[in-house]
């Protein structure tokens, strides 16, 4: 399992599974260090991949209004 984190607020969003993580490290591109930038097209992007509903949620979460935030993780 793996803490993925609001990035600009250091808040904790959840715990998502490894399988969930690689697929976020795979559809999205690599920002700086283990930040990834998401926005309402990489949300539909990870939908269109198969990504948990845990990790959607964790995502869905962070989105800001204008629909995009910066996420990274913790390795437990």
């Amino acid at each position: 399992m793996a803490r993925l984190i609001d990035a600009t607020r250091d808040r904790p969003l959840g715990e998502v599974a490894e399988a969930d993580l690689a697929l976020l490290e795979r559809v999205l591109p690599a920002g700086e260090g283990d930040h990834r930038t998401v926005d309402n097209d990489a949300f539909l992007a990870l939908v269109d991949a198969g990504a948990s509903s845990a990790m959607l949620d964790a995502v869905k979460s962070v989105l800001d209004v204008e629909g995009k935030a910066e996420v990274r993780w913790e390795h437990d």
